[in-house]
């Protein structure tokens, strides 16, 4: 695949199917090798093949994505509503979903699908997160409360530090968000977005020789880094205040 042999690829992926029908990584990866090359109907046929032999998470995924791919949103959408129906404690799907969403920035959506998530097991600390910084974007009210929740669940996770932090910045409340966010930065230090956030709180909070001084080893660490005009941006904004 790597090579774009697809033909090869196909043929040595049919006999991993072939040998393995009941087994769901020969579909998958045969799938995977129509999508590359960008046939759609026959990696449709295949996930199809491969749902009635070996239903499971993986393929759903793919299905919904190919569907999408071709511009059938409808058709992805019956996808996920006809395995989660058959399988309505599954979390894996409604996380793929979620995520999905969130890359399109539909967070309605991502709220539901989070929101269903956290019915099914109430004391994730990864999805109560992710929930709260779905909230955000869509300015609910409720997202500095879960965001709460989930960083008393995982006081230790970078992702939850940086969201509860942001959150409290944003309300104006610097004492306890700035300490939050520059103990997720010390968490992920190579974490751009986490790091930057730490930075945009420093500007917000008035402190600007600090922010200047992140800023500068941001720009030090990650000069190939697509965040590198993000970073300039910030430190011109310093130098207009």
């Amino acid at each position: 695949m790597e090579s774009k042999e697809f033909a090869e690829a196909a043929t040595l992926a049919a006999s991993i199917r072939e040998g393995r029908p009941k087994d769901p990584v020969g579909h998958a990866l045969l799938a995977d090798v129509y999508v590359a090359a960008q046939l759609w109907p026959k990696a449709l046929d295949v996930l199809e093949q491969g749902m009635r032999m070996a239903p499971d998470p993986g393929l759903v995924r793919r299905l919904h994505l190919v569907h999408l791919r071709h511009g059938k949103a409808d058709q992805a959408n019956a996808v996920v509503a006809r395995w989660l129906s058959s399988y309505q404690k599954d979390v894996v799907i409604r996380r793929y979903i979620a995520e999905n969403a969130i890359l399109r920035k539909d967070f309605v959506t991502a709220k539901r699908y989070f929101q269903e998530i956290l019915a099914l097991q109430p004391k994730n600390a990864e999805d109560l997160n992710n929930l709260a910084w779905t909230l955000a974007h869509i300015k609910d009210p409720q997202a500095l409360g879960i965001s709460e929740q989930a960083y008393a669940l995982a006081p230790n996770s970078a992702a939850a530090a940086d969201t509860l932090g942001w959150l409290l910045v944003d309300q104006g409340d610097f004492g306890r968000g700035l300490p939050l966010l520059e103990k997720a930065a010390k968490l992920a230090p190579d974490a751009m977005p986490v790091r930057l956030n730490f930075a945009r709180a420093l500007i917000k909070a008035g402190k600007k020789d600090v922010a200047r001084r992140e800023l500068e080893e941001l720009s030090s660490k990650s000069l190939r880094s697509a965040a590198q005009g993000e970073i300039k941006a910030l430190l011109r904004q310093l130098e207009a205040s």
